[in-house]
């Protein structure tokens, strides 16, 4: 494994290798623990868009096993806003770090990062297009929560079109089948490319349809950075919101996954709810980030 820039890249082997070490590494995440086995080398964390959790999340993790960080955040304050080309500013970091984690608003901005880099490269989000180490945290909260990833019903509620967090877990699950239960505004559905073979969808048209029978439920944003017109964003922003009563009677027994930051689709109510996983999955998310560190550059 040279780099991970699409969830593609995910075959149903390699996802499981990266859970069974996520878990070697989890007690070590979650206790905020420390070990040297990357001592000596040097994460470049490239932030060219907003970012917290998996920012935070990526440089946690090559801290946590003994390396070290640098970063770049804003584009504003790179070369970039010199008109250094993606493939330049690649060729000049390979020379200061042994991996580099990118986000970019770009769709397609990891791999032509990579086309310069020699260096293991890390798609830590590029644009609306891809998010596969988000898809792995997910992915490793539901192996956590179900002890598998084969055969699962998961409802997918909110922003389709634009999410790709949605999109990144649908492509890594496809690897196990399963159902896809969709509900989004009319305006906002999935598009038809981003329907993988190997799982099986339904379109639903209220949110008890949505939620019945499932095994989980991940939620997205309505994302304002898509929209021209402010007051379609206000109007759809709230479109479907999971309340707790919602949740306890039409799917007591399912976990709740949010790729986060929600604005309205989840109210605080719910945040003690037992199937509210959005919070406990983020010591997951350092632990697969280690994972995938590791196996970047120790294999």
């Amino acid at each position: 494994m040279q780099n991970l820039l699409s969830t593609s890249e995910l075959t149903k082997e390699l996802v499981m290798e990266l859970m069974e070490s996520a878990d070697s590494y989890y007690d070590l995440a979650n206790c905020k623990g420390s070990s040297n086995e990357l001592e000596g080398k040097i994460l470049a964390a490239l932030f060219y868009e907003p970012s917290t959790r998996t920012r935070l999340s990526t440089e946690t993790a090559m801290l946590r096993l003994g390396g070290r960080v640098i970063t770049a955040v804003g584009e504003e304050y790179s070369s970039l806003r010199k008109g250094e080309s993606l493939k330049d500013t690649a060729k000049v970091i390979s020379n200061y770090a042994d991996v580099v984690a990118i986000r970019h608003k770009q769709a397609g901005s990891a791999k032509e990062f990579a086309e310069g880099a020699s260096v293991p490269v890390i798609n830590c989000g590029d644009g609306p297009a891809d998010h596969p180490t988000q898809a792995l945290l997910e992915a490793y909260q539901l192996y956590r929560t179900f002890g598998k990833l084969d055969g699962l019903t998961i409802a997918y509620i909110g922003d389709l079109k634009n999410s790709r967090t949605s999109n990144a877990l649908l492509k890594l699950l496809s690897n196990f089948g399963g159902k896809a239960k969709l509900l989004s505004p009319p305006s906002l559905k999935l598009v038809e490319e981003s329907k993988y073979e190997g799982i099986e969808y339904q379109e639903c048209e209220t949110i008890e349809e949505a939620l019945s029978g499932v095994d989980a439920i991940y939620s997205s944003r309505v994302r304002v950075e898509y929209f021209d017109d402010q007051s379609e964003y206000e109007r759809l922003k709230a479109y479907f919101v999971l309340t707790r009563e919602l949740l306890e009677t039409n799917c007591p027994d399912a976990a709740l996954l949010h790729a986060l930051p929600r604005i309205d689709e989840i109210p605080e109510e719910v945040d003690d709810w037992k199937g509210a996983k959005y919070f406990e999955a983020l010591a997951g998310g350092v632990a697969v980030r280690m994972a995938l560190l590791k196996k970047l550059l120790c294999s």
